[in-house]
């Protein structure tokens, strides 16, 4: 939403006016404002935080936790999994940031780039749609860039879920990372 209102504040700003050729690029601006998020909001979700003596990232499973879930798993023939135990909120909420930066950040990043490098090549088109499309894309992938590395990084790393919450069962035979 705001990503949206963003880039239909800028061409305001602009001067533009709200035609066809505006109506169809905002059609299209909406799926692409919040590809980025759910790339990142999905990373912090599937977060499994590991015990990383390279970053001195807290440990999510003990040794005794795992063993008596997978006790617990051989009685009733399920798929072992991991058992929870955050050292803290905090921690935890900070690990995963970590995690969801490290694992997905530069690939949103690249991508951003380079649509907003497509887009560049654009801004130089005769026909006026092309041109159009190709100033709402740069100003789509950059409030897109800046909301997602920089706001909703911030937001999630504030009130995120932790624990096991939001997470759904692994299908019968998955195995969890």
């Amino acid at each position: 939403v705001l990503i949206v209102a963003c880039v239909m504040g800028s061409i305001v700003l602009m001067g533009w006016e709200l035609g066809l050729l505006e109506s169809m690029c905002m059609s299209i601006l909406v799926g692409m404002s919040v590809d980025f998020v759910v790339h990142f909001a999905h990373s912090w979700v599937t977060a499994w935080v590991r015990d990383d003596t390279a970053t001195g990232l807290p440990t999510e499973t003990t040794k005794e936790t795992t063993d008596a879930a997978n006790d617990a798993a051989a009685a009733d023939q399920t798929t072992p999994q991991p058992v929870f135990q955050p050292a803290s909120r905090r921690v935890e909420l900070s690990a995963r940031a970590h995690t969801s930066l490290s694992t997905v950040g530069i690939s949103v990043l690249s991508a951003g780039v380079t649509t907003m490098v497509a887009a560049f090549v654009l801004f130089f088109g005769t026909i006026i749609f092309f041109s159009k499309f190709g100033t709402i894309l740069a100003l789509a992938m950059s409030f897109s860039l800046i909301y997602s590395l920089l706001f909703f990084h911030a937001l999630i790393s504030w009130l995120g879920p932790v624990g096991r919450c939001c997470q759904l069962k692994p299908a019968r035979g998955d195995v969890a990372p």
